[in-house]
């Protein structure tokens, strides 16, 4: 029975990393979208709509500084996993 408690920790480290890369996945899309309505409105407006208005660059600065953060999710993935792997072999080594 203990070896399945070993099993759900694991479990309950993996859903907040789920939910977490949904959040991060939602918020991108948002961004995207926050642009390109930018775009629309500096083209309505008579702008090229290419890099001059103000939400615009807000939108892409905002972008360009989220975007390391995807790439930690495989790194915590495997430190959480790692860590739930040496816990079940310091018990078994109690033993």
């Amino acid at each position: 029975m203990k070896k399945k408690a070993q099993v759900f920790e694991l479990q309950a480290a993996i859903i907040p990393l789920v939910v977490v890369a949904l959040v991060i996945t939602v918020g991108f899309l948002i961004l995207a979208e926050l642009s390109s309505q930018a775009v629309s409105v500096e083209v309505a407006s008579g702008q090229n709509g290419t890099s001059g208005g103000y939400a615009f660059n807000a939108t892409k600065t905002t972008q360009s500084a989220l975007d390391t953060i995807p790439n930690w999710l495989p790194i915590i993935v495997i430190v959480v996993i790692g860590s739930v792997i040496i816990g079940l072999v310091s018990k078994f080594a109690q033993r």
